[in-house]
This record gives C-alpha cells, structure tokens and sequence, in this order.
C-alpha cells in the first residue's frame, strides 16, 4: 500500500495504479522552482540589458522575456516530472500545464501589485508635479500620437500573448520528460521472496 501512495506502479498490474492522480506538492514543488527561475533569468536580463543601448536593449527585452518563460517553465515542469516518481509522458505532461496555470496566474498576481505600486507613486509624483506648474491650455492630443500609442499597446499585448505560448511549450516539453526510474514494484517482484520463519 504504502508503494502506490509513492506513485510507482507496474503497468502490467493495473490494481496498482495510484488512487489520487494529481499530486498537488509535486506542483507547487515545480511551480515555486519556475517562480524562483523567473526571477534568476529576469536578474541576469537586467544586468545585461542596462549594459546596452537603447534600441539594443528593447530587442534584448523582448527576446530574453520568451526565453525567461520557456527555460522556467521546463525547469519547473521538468521538477514537477521528477517529484511525481515515474509517471506516464502524458500524466507528466498534465502536471506540467497545472504548473504553467498556478505559475502564470502568481507571476501575474506579482506583476499587478507592483504596477499598481508604481502607477500610484507616478500619480502622486504628478500631482505634486501639475500643483507645482502654473496652469495653462492643455495641449491637445494628435492624431498620429494616439495612433502610434495605439501601435504600441498592439505590439505589447502580441508579444505577451507570444511569452504565454513559450511558457506553455516549456512546461508540456519539461513534464514529458520522465525520468527514466526503475519501476519498484517490478525490481521487487523480482527479488526472491523470503521464507516466513515460524
């Protein structure tokens, strides 16, 4: 009993297949290692990024946010595999896409708080700003101007949008590599069985 609550099974005894099929700590397990890796890549990112110029480092931004996601999310997903004994390519791959939805859904969370903490700092800059300036006629917004904003949300929410798509293929590609464990149940048919004393 206490070998299926492990997870290990033998293919050839389905009365041993695991009772619970989503193993809740393994996913966490792999979703705070992918949190722990976003936050590696993002660190690294910076530092090179602030060594560039402006136009190098917007492309460097955009690249290094995919490959931030998609390492990540393997790493993650790939522990998440290991933690789960010696399951099936496609229980592997199941586990991995929870870990890509609780990873998103905390990175998200994150990015939300501290926006909210910069766009209140930002008001209240600009209010203390706007008091300081005498006033006078508001200039008006062009048409290009909000055309080219418009272009610039479009292109952000493409390549948000385009992270996503990464981080999913990194967490199904990291949780459909099993690890190639031996099977316990199996190893331990094969040992010759002990006599009972009396």
């Amino acid at each position: 009993m206490s070998d299926i609550a492990m997870g290990y099974h033998d293919a050839r005894r389905p009365e041993a297949e695991p009772f619970h099929r989503v193993w809740w700590g393994a996913i966490f397990s792999g979703a705070l290692v992918a949190l722990a890796m976003e936050l590696v890549f993002l660190t690294f990112g910076l530092f090179i990024g602030f060594q560039m110029s402006g136009g190098g480092a917007h492309a460097w931004s955009e690249v290094w946010y995919f490959v931030t996601l998609f390492c990540s999310l393997f790493i993650g997903s790939w522990v998440t595999a290991r933690l789960l004994g010696n399951p099936g390519r496609g229980n592997g791959m199941l586990h991995g896409f929870v870990v890509w939805a609780l990873t998103m859904f905390t990175t998200a969370a994150i990015a939300a708080m501290l926006m909210w903490d910069a766009i209140r700092i930002a008001n209240s800059w600009l209010q203390s700003f706007v008091a300081a300036v005498p006033p006078s006629a508001p200039p008006a917004i062009a048409g290009p101007n909000a055309a080219a904003a418009t272009g610039d949300l479009s292109t952000l929410a493409l390549v948000i949008w385009g992270g996503l798509l990464a981080a999913i293929v990194g967490s199904l590609l990291g949780g459909s590599v099993v690890p190639k464990l031996p099977n316990f149940l199996a190893e331990r048919s094969r040992l010759p069985e002990q006599p009972h004393q009396a």
